[in-house]
This record gives C-alpha cells, structure tokens and sequence, in this order.
C-alpha cells in the first residue's frame, strides 16, 4: 500500500487501502485477532496505516550489517561443511557472502544461500564427495555473490 500516487492501479490501490483500513478500525479489542503486516519498504507505506492505534507494536528489523550477514553465512556455511576441517575456508566463504550482501534483508540472503545449495547440489550431484574439494561450484558462479 503506498502513498506514490503515479501509475494506473492508484484507483484500485486507494480502494484496496481504504477497505483494509475499514477492516482494521472495525477490530475490536474484545475479539480475539491477531493482524501481523510486513513490508521491505517501509517509507513507502501510507501513513494511514501508521496511525496510532492502527497496529499496537511496530518492530523494524533493519537491513544486515556486514557482522549479520557474515553470521548468518557462517550458520549456514557449518551446517553442510566441516567446519573443524575447513574452518578458514568456511570464514573466508562467509566473509565474502557478507561483503556482498551487507544492507540487503536476511530473506534476501536465505534466499540466495538456499540457491547456492541447490546449486551445489545439482554440481555434485552423481559424484561421490572424497573430501578433496570444498567447494564445486565454479569459481565464475561465486562472482555474482
């Protein structure tokens, strides 16, 4: 629901944003609902929607730091790696994800983590796994991290 008014669907977007609001006001707090809302672009929404009294908490989660990113690479990276053996490579992998994926939104990043598994999977897949190669994605494809 947003306030940019430029576009062909703005009459439908206005009358799908005045029903929700319709639908929210008639809540009461004697019923037992529970309405959770996201969004990824949160200045984009109608301050409608903000208004108090509208939603009781609003948490924001905010984009990954570089730290995020990295920690969530590294938690990811662990679970189908060896982590004692390949320590230094697992760091070095997460860090080079991180560096790339710092400010994006953790769905974004278990999005492509989960690609990058697929990926890996569909590779080697046929081959049994001798423990001499780390990883055996092309070096090419780790380029568009």
């Amino acid at each position: 629901m947003s306030s940019d008014n430029n576009g062909g669907g703005v009459d439908i977007s206005r009358r799908m944003l005045a029903a929700l609001l319709c639908e929210l006001d008639g809540l009461s707090d004697g019923g037992r609902v529970l309405v959770i809302a996201a969004t990824a672009v949160p200045n984009k929404l109608d301050s409608a929607l903000l208004r108090q009294g509208r939603f009781e908490t609003l948490q924001y989660v905010p984009p990954l730091s570089y730290g995020a990113s990295c920690e969530m690479a590294l938690d990811f990276f662990e679970r189908f790696i060896d982590a004692t053996e390949y320590r230094d490579k697992v760091k070095n992998l997460a860090a080079l994800v991180a560096t790339r994926s710092e400010g994006s939104t953790p769905a974004s990043l278990r999005a492509f983590l989960r690609v990058l598994l697929e990926k890996q999977l569909e590779l080697s897949k046929g081959t049994a796994w001798t423990g001499q190669s780390f990883l055996c994605l092309p070096p090419h494809w780790l380029g568009t991290l």
